[in-house]
């Protein structure tokens, strides 16, 4: 359609308004024409914009993603300041998951591991955990975790892989409680090159809290 001839002609009927050429009977003219030129236009504007919405052949469907993850693959879900909550990615969506912490001594030398999961209700602990420390670590003494000044407690190692050795605690609800409301809970394992020098180490307890509401429940 040309719109340049219709857009004159209501320029036209304008300027003659304006001018007074239409008078008694005929002055209806310039209303009648305007009229219609607008009413035309209003339609052909719409028009389009109603056969775009009606014609569902153009419409996507969207293109489906590969998972973000594969089967197996370990992941971060979620991280708040000192500890991270990390997943195994399963093919049903179900992910195991744990807090963990990789503890550091002040110098931001890696000492020792930490990991926490949860255990069904009814048991003593609510919380069980591994933890690792280095393969010249003495077993001779048992290792300690102070939890507040009037909280300590001790917990045998278990076994050694090349990795280093273990340690399986278990957490009650009391214990929780004190890390929610602590900074640090410290640590304390002995040298085997240094059997009578105790080697204190703070786990830190920042993002403990948070992270711990993410930790999926058995």
């Amino acid at each position: 359609m040309d719109w340049h001839f219709p857009a004159k002609t209501y320029v036209w009927v304008v300027l003659l308004e304006k001018h007074r050429h239409f008078k008694g009977n005929c002055s209806k003219i310039g209303h009648t024409v305007k009229r219609h030129f607008l009413s035309a236009v209003l339609a052909c504007s719409i028009m389009p914009v109603m056969s775009i919405a009606q014609e569902a052949s153009g419409l996507s469907l969207g293109l489906p993603l590969k998972p973000k993850y594969n089967v197996g693959d370990n992941y971060i879900r979620f991280q708040k300041d000192d500890w991270v909550l990390r997943c195994i990615a399963t093919a049903d969506g179900n992910d195991p998951c744990e807090m963990y912490q990789l503890i550091v001594t002040g110098e931001d030398t890696a000492i020792a591991e930490l990991s926490m999961f949860s255990i069904p209700a009814g048991q003593p602990a609510v919380l069980g955990g591994n933890l690792i420390v280095p393969l010249e670590t003495s077993l001779l003494q048992p290792m300690t975790i102070k939890f507040s000044d009037d909280v300590v407690k001790q917990y045998p190692f278990s076994y050694c892989t090349k990795v280093g050795c273990f340690v399986r605690i278990g957490l009650t609800q009391d214990d929780v409680d004190l890390m929610k409301k602590g900074d640090f809970a410290n640590m304390t394992i002995y040298h085997m090159q240094s059997p009578n020098q105790a080697i204190e180490v703070p786990i830190s307890l920042k993002g403990f809290t948070a992270v711990l509401d993410k930790l999926p429940k058995p």
